[in-house]
């Protein structure tokens, strides 16, 4: 790499490592980072940090985003609204008494109350989509199985898909590469 001679140089910027460069992003609770504590929604865990990025979380630092957290899901992921025997109650930051919807609740949540840009939910039957409804939030469930749920030494899942919560169509569809959104 050609580095100039003045790095403080107006102007002068490092080149980008990726499409999604710089974005703090939030990973859901059930996607394993490496060096964040796992949960997966339950105080019935011990909270070891993970030992290696699952699919998602490499894609994401791939694309130059930066996980900065891990966001509250309900325990194991079994719950249309997230309530966590780890981390309490998820709150609608719209409305404070109303459901987040499914159990990507904390990454709708966080998204909702500007907290981060993005967050990677997982879908089986609408665990990311109804936070996205309940939040006011865009997002995207990909093929099921699309990007595998484990780390490649883990045992294989099918019919799990992980997509991005959003506050707005267009940030959906550059990150994706889709071309159309639907407005809420």
């Amino acid at each position: 790499m050609n580095w100039p001679d003045n790095l403080n140089g107006a102007g002068w910027r490092p080149p980008p490592c990726g499409v999604i460069d710089g974005v703090p992003v939030l990973l859901k609770g059930s996607i394993e980072c490496r060096g964040f504590d796992y949960f997966h929604g339950s105080a019935g865990y011990d909270g070891s940090p993970a030992r290696e990025d699952a699919p998602p979380a490499a894609r994401i630092k791939e694309a130059g985003g930066i996980v900065f957290a891990k966001t509250t899901m309900p325990d194991f992921g079994m719950l249309a609204a997230g309530v966590s025997s780890a981390f309490g109650v998820v709150r609608n930051p719209w409305k404070l008494d109303a459901n987040t919807g499914g159990s990507s609740a904390g990454s709708g949540a966080a998204v909702a109350a500007g907290l981060a840009p993005l967050a990677v939910g997982t879908d089986i039957a609408g665990s990311a989509r109804l936070p996205v409804a309940h939040n006011g939030l865009a997002g995207l469930k990909p093929s099921r199985s699309r990007i595998p749920h484990l780390a490649p030494t883990q045992p294989v899942t099918g019919g799990r898909s992980h997509g991005p919560l959003k506050r707005g169509c267009r940030a959906v569809n550059e990150r994706s590469g889709t071309t159309r959104c639907a407005r809420f």
